[in-house]
C-alpha cells in the first residue's frame, strides 16, 4: 500500500460523483473551483488491522461555495450524507479496496466543518488498512 496509490484510488472513487471537481493534489487558493474535493494522508494509526503494518489515516476535504449560509450548508450536507448520488461515503464504500490500492477502508464521521470567505468546507476522515 503506497500513499500515491491510495490517493489515486480515492480520486478514482470520487470521480464517480457527477459535478464534483476532484483535485489529485491540494489545490492552490487561486485555482479552487467549487464544489470540489481533494485528499491527503493525515497520519498513521499505530494499530494494525490485518497485516502487521500500521494503518493510515487519510482525509478528504470537500468545499462548496454558498451565496447564503443556508444554501452553502445544504449543498455541503449532500456530500456528507451516508447515501445518495453526491455522497462521498457511498462513493468510497462502493469499492473499499480503493481500486486495489488497499485492503479496505472505513469512512469516519466528518469533522472540522468551517465557513470562510464564502466557502463551506468539511473533512471526511478515512481509516485505510
Amino acid at each position: 500500500m503506497t500513499i500515491s496509490g491510495v490517493i489515486a484510488g480515492i480520486v478514482t472513487r470520487l470521480n464517480t460523483i457527477s459535478g464534483l471537481r476532484v483535485y489529485p493534489q491540494v489545490p492552490g487558493a487561486s485555482t479552487l473551483e467549487t464544489p470540489c474535493v481533494w485528499a491527503f494522508r493525515s497520519g498513521q494509526i499505530e494499530a494494525d488491522t490485518f497485516d502487521g503494518v500500521p494503518d493510515d489515516e487519510y482525509a478528504i476535504v470537500v468545499c462548496v461555495a454558498g451565496n447564503s449560509y443556508e444554501q452553502g450548508q445544504t449543498d455541503l450536507y449532500a456530500y456528507l450524507d451516508a447515501a445518495g448520488s453526491s455522497s462521498i461515503r457511498a462513493a468510497i464504500e462502493a469499492d473499499r479496496s480503493l481500486d486495489g490500492a488497499a485492503h479496505g477502508v472505513f469512512v469516519l464521521p466528518e469533522r472540522n466543518l468551517d465557513f470562510a470567505n464564502g466557502i463551506f468546507s468539511a473533512e471526511v476522515p478515512l481509516h485505510v488498512y
